[in-house]
């Protein structure tokens, strides 16, 4: 499953408030996001209060990362309009570390079902100055984390995860098609799969998100570590590997009629 957004511009996940996402530097955001409309503005991940934004820039397909500095803001917009597809997935993530060097404080990546993710190039690169504030507000996917929230993303969004480190290019091809609960992450949510509940947070942290308007959608199809994102198994129970099982004492394996672990006799 996953969450369509955009009925109205109003449609948003606000996740619940914590000192984990409070973060300052470094950070990373990342999602899977199915746009069916390109609106300038419209927001893929928020922090409340505006400290960071990822959204689009214009509606020719292009992002915008953005956060609030003590000596200038830093912003980086994208030239190559990863997004130009409408009606497609696209992995999207966007990352900050001000420590990287000159031009490279903020990268924004993206792939697609068929191709590995990249960083795009960019026609804005501002590495602004000063620390990186703190506001204690809330988060939010899809749209503004409070205040007036009314930029909507214009689509689905399956998956989205938050991290306090800066992912590199390597690790996020490693989650680019099968998501992973990795080291420093603190938001790890698979969007719809609660209907338009509470959305659980699987990092373990507890940080669930509330659901304003968004409804259920078909979620993008990959092989998860949660195995409701892949087509169903085989009709026939003998083709499916998974119902296959070590016969105690026969030390050989042997067709049952339902899925058993494996087990062996000491």
């Amino acid at each position: 499953m996953s969450l369509s957004f955009g009925a109205v511009n109003t449609d948003r996940v606000v996740l619940a408030t914590s000192t984990l996402l409070d973060v300052g530097n470094p950070f990373t955001v990342a999602g899977w996001f199915y746009p069916t409309t390109l609106t300038s503005g419209r927001i893929l991940f928020a922090k409340a209060g505006g400290l960071y934004v990822v959204d689009l820039s214009g509606t020719g397909g292009d992002l915008r990362l953005q956060w609030n500095r003590a000596g200038g803001s830093t912003s980086f917009i994208t030239n190559d309009t990863p997004l130009a597809n409408l009606n497609q997935w696209y992995f999207v993530a966007g990352v900050m570390d001000t420590t990287a060097s000159a031009g490279n404080v903020g990268s924004i990546y993206t792939g697609t079902l068929t191709t590995a993710v990249v960083e795009s190039t960019y026609g804005t690169a501002t590495d602004g100055a000063g620390g990186v504030g703190t506001n204690g507000l809330a988060w939010a996917i899809g749209n503004r984390g409070a205040g007036t929230q009314n930029l909507s993303f214009e689509g689905r969004i399956a998956w989205a995860g938050l991290w306090t480190r800066a992912l590199t290019l390597a690790n996020l091809r490693e989650l680019q098609y099968r998501m992973m609960n990795t080291v420093d992450c603190q938001v790890f949510m698979h969007l719809g799969h609660q209907g338009t509940g509470t959305q659980i947070d699987y990092s373990g942290n507890k940080i669930n998100g509330t659901v304003t308007g968004a409804t259920v959608a078909a979620h993008v199809l990959l092989s998860s570590p949660w195995g409701w994102d892949t087509p169903p198994p085989p009709k026939n129970r003998f083709d499916n590997p998974r119902l296959l099982r070590l016969q105690p004492g026969f030390g050989r394996v042997v067709r049952t009629r339902s899925p058993g672990l494996v087990k062996a006799r000491l």
